[in-house]
């Protein structure tokens, strides 16, 4: 399950991608995905592909947020099963999941102190970060887990006609 509260995972870490390639339509409506569910934090999946030199995101995948139905006030947990279900459907579209995205609500798009200790069990995946408030006002940024917790990593959003939001597979 991947939660802020506690994750399971692990592997080698893969060296930090110098870019992410994240196309403007779906920058655009993974805010707007975080924003509705401002004030509980929203998360999903990133998929597409890495390359030595950077990752290409080509999917964002909506995820249901398990802990936005209980009375805790911040954090994000997606279902193990969830998460299977995805990553096979990448597999066979020859994607792969590259990262996930979640919000922080009123707070900054940096990691927390939950996102670091859960990044450690997660040395492979991008954490996208979307800073929502009540004002209505975004950010965003995007980490790397590493030795030494998350590392920001430089974005570019160049326009792509195929990228896809869904609400799964």
């Amino acid at each position: 399950m991947i939660s802020r509260h506690g994750v399971a995972g692990g592997g080698a870490a893969p060296r930090q991608p110098e870019i992410v390639h994240l196309p403007s339509p779906l920058l655009v409506e993974t805010i707007r995905h975080c924003t509705a569910n401002h004030p509980k934090e929203a998360c999903g999946l990133l998929l597409g592909r890495r390359s030595e030199a950077g990752i290409y995101v080509r999917q964002a995948v909506v995820c249901a947020n398990q802990l936005a139905t209980t009375e805790q006030a911040g954090g994000f947990s997606i279902d193990a099963l969830e998460l299977l279900r995805i990553e096979l459907a990448a597999s066979n579209s020859g994607e792969q999941v590259v990262g996930l995205y979640h919000s922080h609500c009123d707070t900054p798009a940096r990691p927390s102190a939950a996102d670091y200790a859960a990044a450690r069990h997660w040395p492979d995946l991008l954490w996208l970060i979307v800073s929502t408030s009540s004002s209505g006002a975004t950010d965003y940024s995007a980490w790397w887990p590493g030795e030494r917790g998350l590392s920001k990593v430089p974005m570019t959003q160049p326009p792509a006609p195929s990228v896809l939001l869904s609400a799964g597979p």
